[in-house]
C-alpha cells in the first residue's frame, strides 16, 4: 500500500489509500506498527489535501 502512494498520481486515491491504511492500524496495530514511520511520512505529502487526511487520520488514533 505505501508503494501505490508513492507512486500514484492522483491526491484522492493517496487519500483513500491513507485513511484504509488508518483502518488497518486500528484493526491490526501489531502488523502495521513496523511501517508507522513511513505512515506519518505522508504528512509531508506535496498535495496539501493528502498531508491534512494524513494528520486527521492521526489524530484520530491516537
Amino acid at each position: 500500500i505505501f508503494e501505490l502512494s508513492k507512486i500514484c498520481s492522483y491526491s484522492s486515491v493517496r487519500s483513500a489509500l491513507i485513511v484504509s491504511l488508518g483502518d488497518l492500524l486500528l484493526r491490526h496495530p501489531n502488523i502495521i506498527e513496523p511501517f508507522t514511520p513511513q505512515f506519518y511520512a505522508q504528512i509531508h505529502d506535496i498535495d496539501l489535501s493528502v498531508g491534512e487526511t494524513a494528520l486527521c487520520t492521526i489524530a484520530i488514533l491516537i
